[in-house]
C-alpha cells in the first residue's frame, strides 16, 4: 500500500479566498457535515506566480487541506467524494460553479515513528514532515486527512489511477509512505 500527498500541478491556476479569514474555516474542515450551516466561501482565480500561465484545471489549487474542484471532477469521481466526505459550494467571483471537498479525517498517524515538527509551547503538531501510518486504519481509503490542522490531504494509488483514467488535471502526487527509496 502506498500513500501520496496532493500538491498543485505546475502552472495550473490557484484560488484565493476573497476574505482572508475564510482560510481558517477551510483549515478546520474535518469531515463532519457542514451543509446545514455552510455559507459558500467567496474565491477568485489567480495565477500561482507572475511567470505562470495559470492554466485552467479540474482541481484549481486552494490548499493542501481543502481540495477545490470543478464540476467535471465532481461528476467523474462522485462516488469517492460521497463515500469519503462532503462536497460544499464555493462562490467564485467569475460566476463559475466550484466546490470544496470536506474530507473525512482518520486518526491513523503513528506519532512515535513519524517525523514531526511541534510547536514549542503547546507540543501540538505544526508540520507532518514524514508520516508513518497505522496501515489497518487506512486500508481501502482513497482519500483522507489526519485530525490535525497541519494535515494535508492524502490519497491512495487507487485514487491516482481513477484520476488518471478520468483524464482529470491540476494535481500532482508525491509518495510519502512508505518512503520511496530514490
Amino acid at each position: 500500500m502506498q500513500i501520496f500527498r496532493l500538491e498543485s500541478g505546475k502552472d495550473f491556476e490557484w484560488l484565493n479566498c476573497v476574505n482572508s479569514r475564510d482560510y481558517e474555516i477551510l483549515k478546520c474542515l474535518d469531515g463532519t457535515s457542514q451543509a446545514k450551516d455552510w455559507h459558500p466561501i467567496r474565491v477568485r482565480s489567480v495565477r500561482p506566480d507572475e511567470n505562470s500561465l495559470g492554466r485552467s484545471s479540474d482541481f484549481p489549487w486552494l490548499s493542501s487541506s481543502a481540495i477545490a474542484l470543478r464540476w467535471n471532477a465532481l461528476k467523474s469521481m462522485k462516488d469517492v467524494w460521497q463515500k469519503r466526505g462532503e462536497i460544499l459550494l464555493l462562490r467564485d467571483e467569475g460566476g463559475e460553479e466550484l466546490f470544496v471537498f470536506n474530507s473525512m479525517t482518520v486518526d491513523a498517524l503513528d506519532e512515535e515513528s513519524s517525523v514531526l515538527w511541534r510547536f514549542p509551547q503547546s507540543g501540538r503538531i505544526g508540520r507532518i514532515k514524514e508520516p508513518v501510518f497505522v496501515e489497518d486504519k487506512i486500508l481501502g481509503l482513497e482519500i483522507f486527512r489526519l485530525p490535525y490542522l497541519a494535515s494535508p490531504t492524502y490519497v491512495s494509488q487507487e485514487f491516482i489511477d481513477r484520476y488518471q483514467a478520468c483524464g482529470l488535471t491540476g494535481l500532482e502526487f508525491f509518495q510519502v509512505w512508505p518512503p520511496s527509496s530514490g
